[in-house]
């Protein structure tokens, strides 16, 4: 399969400097500002050596070790929490860097964010018609976070990629880990209204892949091997662009916003018809009602929003709804090519 991270022009595999269309400076990546995520100090470690620190990052490290190694798992039940451990070290590490940019650093258009993995592992929600259980959720969190929460169970609406782990690291383990992780992709279409693609992550025993779901194919990195150092660069260098690069890379739609304080959503439509683009004018619509939900992982992902342009001044909620005025389609446009070539076609 086509390598994801070797390709994409746009991933946020890549290093941070490649990433928007911005010709401001942006700061380097962790990656970048010391020879190794564990010891900003040292000038012979690179990012993906097994390196002990202090306490609390030396036991999310010895933990991880129970997978970096590879010598005592047989379960896949065993490797939850090592591949948990192994994320939430790198987060630690990205936190420390992250904290000290905020304090230096007047760019605001570059993303910050930590990517924490749940606590809670192989679990499902009641309010799905999905019946595969999630193995794993990535979520985004504040750069403050306390990482004091031991109950972190994430809902497809919070996640950021799901994991799907299997113990064999053959072709016939991805394949079972594909399968479960297109159904996981799928809700997440269904639940998160602004959501352009998606991304998830296949562990099979040692193996990683990073697996990018657009609007009409689905693009699967390389392997990844962490028991080796340059596949334990690899997937760091994963985490730590999530932790950088801009919402738009994690797939969010930058036109939508969910307004917390108002409980609605806020979408910038076309003032005339036409498309959106640098320069046009745009018109704010509100909403809370969605009358149609993307329901498949490939095709147009259309969406259907009872909106208003009226600016809400209080929380909405049944006892104070939005009046919608107007209806919103959004979806991929139309392929020019023949309808029976269109590979978005629903």
């Amino acid at each position: 399969m086509e390598s994801y991270l070797d390709t994409a022009p746009s991933s946020p595999a890549q290093s941070v400097e490649e990433m928007g269309d911005t010709d401001k400076p942006r700061p380097d990546s962790p990656m970048q500002q010391s020879s190794t995520l564990t010891d900003p100090s040292s000038s012979t470690q690179r990012a993906g050596d097994i390196v002990d620190n202090c306490t609390p990052l030396k036991e999310k490290l010895d933990k991880a070790r129970e997978w970096i190694l590879w010598q005592t798992i047989n379960n896949e039940k065993a490797m939850y929490g090592p591949i948990g451990a192994f994320i939430e070290y790198v987060a630690l590490i990205v936190q420390e860097k992250l904290i000290s940019l905020a304090d230096s650093s007047s760019d605001n258009d570059l993303g910050r964010r930590l990517v924490l993995p749940s606590t809670k592992f192989d679990y499902n929600f009641s309010d799905t018609d999905d019946t595969m259980r999630i193995g794993m959720g990535l979520a985004r969190a504040n750069i403050d976070y306390p990482f004091d929460d031991n109950c972190r169970r994430f809902s497809y609406y919070e996640m950021l990629a799901v994991l799907v782990i299997k113990l064999k690291g053959d072709e016939d383990g991805f394949k079972d880990a594909f399968k479960r992780l297109y159904m996981n992709a799928r809700e997440m279409y269904q639940q998160q209204h602004n959501l352009r693609f998606a991304w998830g992550v296949t562990v099979c025993g040692r193996l990683v892949r990073v697996c990018h779901f657009g609007h009409d194919r689905a693009i699967f990195s390389c392997n990844m091997d962490v028991t080796t150092p340059e596949g334990r660069r690899s997937f760091i260098k994963v985490l730590v662009n999530w932790s950088f690069c801009e919402e738009s890379q994690l797939g969010r739609d930058p036109t939508m916003e969910y307004l917390h304080d108002l409980r609605c959503w806020q979408i910038a439509c076309p003032s005339e018809k036409g498309c959106m683009g640098e320069g046009a004018d745009v018109k704010y619509y509100y909403f809370s009602t969605v009358r149609c939900q993307a329901e498949r992982v490939f095709g147009r992902h259309t969406r259907c929003f009872l909106a208003t342009d009226i600016v809400p001044t209080a929380v909405v909620s049944t006892t104070n709804p939005l009046i919608p005025t107007v209806v919103i389609k959004d979806s991929w446009a139309f392929s020019k090519r023949n309808a029976s070539d269109d590979a978005c076609d629903e």
